[in-house]
């Protein structure tokens, strides 16, 4: 099964496709935690909020002379590199849509990492995406102090 990789600007329905599907995907969740040593007791634990998960992954964007390369779903490696630079300048929520392994991904693009490789031609990119998450807490924008 070769999965469909898609992200998606929410402010926009323009998807821009990852032509060729990455091998791995790495999801990251933890949890805030806190370790106390206390004398003739030993340590105590101290479990706090998750944290904002993350989801990477590395590709690459064929050449226009690869066998890879898809006329209807992509640009040219450099082309590709401009928009996903574009996405993650917007600073805008996206999302990650991987319908094969059914995520819905609401993210951000945190690290974007290329590397052109010369004999092909294909550019390689490396992304990190951090969850788009809520302040659940009221914040007065002036004062910066929470409502009472």
């Amino acid at each position: 099964m070769k999965p469909t990789f898609i992200l998606l600007k929410n402010s926009t329905s323009t998807p821009f496709f990852f032509v060729v599907p990455p091998l791995d995907l790495k999801i990251e969740s933890e949890q805030d935690t806190q370790i106390f040593k206390i004398i003739d007791v030993g340590e105590k634990t101290l479990i706090g909020n998750r944290k904002a998960e993350r989801i990477s992954f590395s590709t690459f964007f064929p050449n226009l002379k690869s066998p890879f390369f898809n006329y209807l779903l992509s640009a040219t490696p450099s082309g590709s590199v401009e928009t996903l630079t574009k996405l993650k300048n917007d600073k805008e929520p996206l999302t990650l849509i991987v319908p094969e392994f059914n995520i819905f991904f609401k993210c951000y693009i945190q690290s974007l990492n290329f590397s052109i490789v010369e004999r092909t031609g294909d550019i390689d990119v490396e992304i990190s995406l951090i969850e788009f998450t809520k302040n659940k807490t009221l914040l007065d924008v002036a004062r910066g102090l929470l409502q009472r």
